[in-house]
């Protein structure tokens, strides 16, 4: 028997999130500005997915019924907190984990 499993859209978004600030280290990017960088360029298409995710879920919740009204309102409280935790959670818990700090001296460790 095959089963197909998918992930969730929420690990999805945490793991390229991850995944590219690997990218941003291996680039030689010190480690506060990687985290800073992979979050701004994952910023777009998470924000952008939510987006148009919540839109479609407006027209469920107006025109859906009694039975639909309270899942899509779930759904978009879903969708919200989970964009609120890839894009402003983990990178902070990143950066405590590893004890990532900013470089504030404003001269390059790689100098």
């Amino acid at each position: 028997m095959f089963f197909q499993t998918a992930e969730p859209a929420n690990v999805l978004g945490i793991s390229a999130l991850l995944e590219s600030i690997q990218n941003e280290l291996e680039k030689g990017v010190e480690h506060y500005e990687a985290i800073f960088n992979s979050a701004l360029s994952r910023a777009k298409p998470i924000i952008l997915t939510t987006i148009t995710t919540i839109f479609g879920l407006i027209t469920l919740y107006f025109g859906g019924g009694a039975m639909w009204e309270p899942l899509a309102i779930t759904i978009i409280a879903g969708l919200f907190f989970s964009t609120v935790l890839t894009l402003g959670v983990v990178p902070v818990l990143y950066a405590c984990l590893y004890k990532v700090q900013p470089n504030l001296t404003g001269v390059s460790a790689q100098s």
